[in-house]
């Protein structure tokens, strides 16, 4: 069975991931504005937390804490996605015959799984 390895059996991990995830989509981006932007100021403001730059490469600094917040709703549910996805390619028989040929763990999961499972 595909899922004889320890990395797809790491149900700590899993549990983990899926639980980030579900309070990822959960969290309402107002709240998660505030999170970050406290957390920002905890720790001596390294971005900036309101305002707009001066110039072109200046104004990228003031999108980071924004596009962190509206991504955080967004990662998530394709972070689901891809991993029902990788579940089911894991059961798939070209999968099995890589591990026999002794293909490591990490070069499956990189270069055949994930690849099969963003095309599906």
């Amino acid at each position: 069975m595909a899922f004889g390895w320890r990395f797809a059996r790491s149900k700590t991990l899993d549990n983990l991931v899926r639980m980030s995830a579900m309070g990822g989509i959960a969290a309402p981006a107002a709240l998660v504005a505030l999170v970050l932007m406290s957390l920002n100021s905890a720790l001596g403001g390294l971005l900036p937390t309101g305002g707009w730059g001066s110039g072109y490469p200046g104004n990228f600094k003031y999108l980071a804490l924004p596009v962190i917040t509206l991504c955080v709703g967004f990662v998530p549910q394709i972070l689901r996605v891809v991993r029902e996805r990788a579940r089911a390619v894991l059961a798939e028989e070209h999968i099995e015959a890589a591990r026999t040929r002794g293909i490591p763990p990490r070069v499956l999961i990189l270069g055949h799984v994930l690849p099969n499972a963003w095309c599906h």
